[in-house]
């Protein structure tokens, strides 16, 4: 069984590198303070370390060369990665030039060149802790923008007026410093979550391109944290019982809270499942005979479309729309014959543009602040655009489906394209 790693969050230790090694002590504070075992001239290794100090620095090398290594292969793999070590003393101690950093080394220099890595630098004192402890953040699979949007996002306390090198009276004391505050541990969960967001909207495209490459079947796209939860295809297929049983359930929600049947359902439709399962719905419930159904498509997949304009099963050479992620090139024969046999009177098919599509769904993120992709905004479309299908209809159900690949900046990027800002 081949294993990944879709995350990665490492810190090499800080104790050679600690600004704290070069702070000036007062008399009588300690014995033998600890001595600097890193300078900016000899980052590496200082020339005149004991047995155990080389030890110390030689292992602090180890876990950062490894840290890095890491890193890269996270980074070079489209996946995520998280590298926490305390902000260069140089930064906010300007009196000590030579202290050392791993900030300042070649390989930050050079990681800072590439495009593979962002760098975020905060204040650990804005997440609950009790001194400022500046800290930097390498970060693979978050563009910096976001990175910092969640930085000031996510704070929580204001920004403490002490600062703190873990040193009392009788000594040295930096275990309690070496604690992440549990509001930076969200902060670092969250840019995780942004990772994995992009990468679901990722692979979802991904899986649509090769359906429409393929005209295959589409089969658990995606598994999310559950393992029932699945991204289904946009066919119709009897032997995936669970998108079927979802759908079925829809009439029998309304039953239970409406005092009658509604004039008509409004829905989406690509390969049929979706439809299936609200005409079994209604043939559940009794409703089939007093409920119209109104099926929506965008112009360049609208399959259903041609082939009930046709009278026969219609292959699409290829999905044209930007709806793409409930597109089919062809719909299922049950279905097509299911909405021949219904005839105009219970079902009606309906097109529209795309702009139409993407001008419905803007209205609906305007209106009630919810995200919908183009493909749910022919079906928003029908009443926006005041679809002749819905014609003297006076209660109307919208089901609204299909959120998983898109955002407000698609959205918007779809709206100018358009023409519609």
């Amino acid at each position: 069984m081949e294993q990944y790693v879709a995350g990665l969050v490492t810190g090499p230790p800080c104790e050679t590198w600690s600004a704290a090694r070069d702070v000036e002590l007062p008399a009588g504070t300690m014995k033998r303070p600890p001595r600097p075992l890193r300078k900016a001239w000899s980052v590496w290794c200082m020339p005149d370390l004991s047995r155990k100090e080389f030890v110390q620095v030689l292992v602090g090398n180890t876990l950062m060369g490894f840290s890095l290594k890491m890193m890269v292969l996270q980074a070079t793999n489209g996946a995520y990665g998280l590298l926490e070590h305390p902000a260069d003393p140089k930064s906010f101690r300007a009196h000590k030039p030579d202290a050392a950093s791993i900030w300042s080394t070649e390989v930050m220099r050079w990681l800072r060149e590439t495009f593979l890595f962002c760098f975020l630098t905060c204040q650990q004192g804005h997440f609950g802790a009790k001194s400022r402890k500046p800290t930097t953040f390498l970060l693979a699979g978050v563009e910096e923008d976001a990175a910092k949007r969640l930085e000031v996002e996510y704070r929580t306390t204001p920004l403490p007026d002490a600062s703190s090198i873990g040193l009392d009276s009788w000594g040295w004391k930096t275990s309690s410093l070496k604690e992440y505050p549990a509001d930076l541990c969200t902060l670092i969960a969250a840019t995780f979550d942004t990772w994995l967001q992009k990468w679901l909207h990722r692979q979802a495209e991904e899986q649509v391109r090769a359906f429409n490459e393929d005209a295959a079947w589409v089969k658990d796209l995606i598994v999310t944290e559950e393992d029932s939860d699945k991204f289904f295809g946009p066919d119709f297929n009897p032997t995936v019982l669970p998108c079927m049983e979802f759908t079925n359930t829809t009439a029998k929600e309304l039953q239970r809270q409406l005092p009658s049947a509604p004039d008509a359902i409004v829905t989406c439709v690509g390969g049929g499942g979706l439809l299936m399962g609200i005409f079994k719905g209604l043939e559940a419930v009794g409703w089939s005979s007093s409920c119209r159904v109104v099926a929506c498509e965008t112009e360049g997949a609208n399959c259903l479309s041609q082939s009930l304009a046709a009278r026969e099963l219609q292959t699409l050479p290829q999905i044209t729309s930007i709806a793409k992620s409930l597109g089919a090139l062809r719909p299922s024969e049950a279905v097509f014959q299911r909405c021949i046999q219904l005839g105009p009177e219970h079902f009606r098919s309906v097109t529209f543009s795309d702009a139409q599509a993407v001008s419905a769904c803007l209205r609906l993120a305007d209106e009630h602040r919810m995200l919908v992709e183009p493909a749910c905004g022919a079906a928003i479309a029908a009443v926006t655009e005041k679809s002749p299908a819905l014609e003297g209809m006076k209660r109307v159900v919208l089901q609204l489906c299909g959120g998983a690949v898109i955002s407000r900046s698609q959205l918007n990027g779809y709206a100018e394209q358009f023409g519609l800002v």
